[in-house]
């Protein structure tokens, strides 16, 4: 780290030492933390955990980092070679986000509508999405057992911790997304478009902003801890193992 860095960080480590809170010092570590690049972001981060930052104050601080480095991807995603851990993920990501973009406008058409009979193509892409969304299991289960080991085995416990919780949520809301796509999750017509706007409204950001970290802070971080291609071809293998999304070549239909 550069010794500007290091003197910042020096500070806030200093005020907590001598009896301040973490949570009174979020702010000062927010603004910190957005000015870092990718590599000091994961030596940060292992610091500010030793201090007492919990793994909610690195969330809001991932968050600030994301803010402050706009909306376009690191240049060496750009150039990762085809069949790459990182560019199929990123490729996968780029397929999910359509699908909560199509989500959103069944949801929209569902809450306009005055019940089930004019509702028959709705009810067939919702159908079709949440399909869509169950079969990215296997991303996550990529990252989880393949990516994020790896980053924590070379110190970076934050970042990590935040995505599987992120991914447990999000199971969760994908699940009810399902269950209302069935025929028998349709009843009452007003229950079934508060559930679904409910549910729409909940997994579609929550979804947006965590492939937003992933895709601007996660995987440029693992790039930089992650250095050795030897290292990557080791991954690969072990995520050809676990499988990949039934989209990716072309949607579940």
């Amino acid at each position: 780290m550069q010794t500007e860095t290091i003197n910042k960080l020096n500070s806030i480590l200093e005020r907590i030492a001598s009896g301040q809170k973490p949570s009174e010092l979020r702010e000062d570590a927010q603004e910190f933390v957005a000015s870092l690049d990718s590599a000091e972001l994961a030596q940060v981060e292992h610091k500010l955990v030793e201090a007492g930052f919990q793994a909610e104050d690195f969330q809001s601080m991932c968050g600030a980092h994301l803010a402050s480095k706009g909306d376009e991807l690191d240049p060496r995603l750009l150039r990762l070679d085809e069949g790459h851990v990182l560019r199929t993920m990123l490729l996968e990501h780029d397929f999910i986000l359509r699908f909560l973009s199509e989500l959103e406008e069944v949801e929209t058409r569902v809450a306009s509508a005055a019940g089930f009979a004019e509702l028959a193509p709705e009810l067939e892409d919702l159908g079709r999405l949440s399909r869509n969304l169950l079969g990215a299991e296997p991303h996550h289960q990529r990252e989880e057992q393949v990516l994020f080991p790896m980053l924590e085995g070379r110190g970076v416990s934050g970042p990590p911790e935040v995505m599987r919780r992120e991914h447990d949520e999000m199971r969760k809301c994908k699940k009810m997304l399902a269950e209302l796509a069935q025929p028998e999750g349709q009843k009452e017509f007003d229950v079934f478009q508060r559930w679904l706007g409910s549910t729409v409204g909940t997994l579609v950001p929550m979804l947006r902003a965590h492939i937003s970290k992933e895709n601007y802070v996660l995987y440029p971080l693992a790039l930089e801890v992650l250095s050795e291609p030897e290292l990557w071809d080791s991954m690969r293998r072990e995520a050809d193992s676990i499988g990949y999304c039934n989209f990716t070549d072309r949607p579940v239909e």
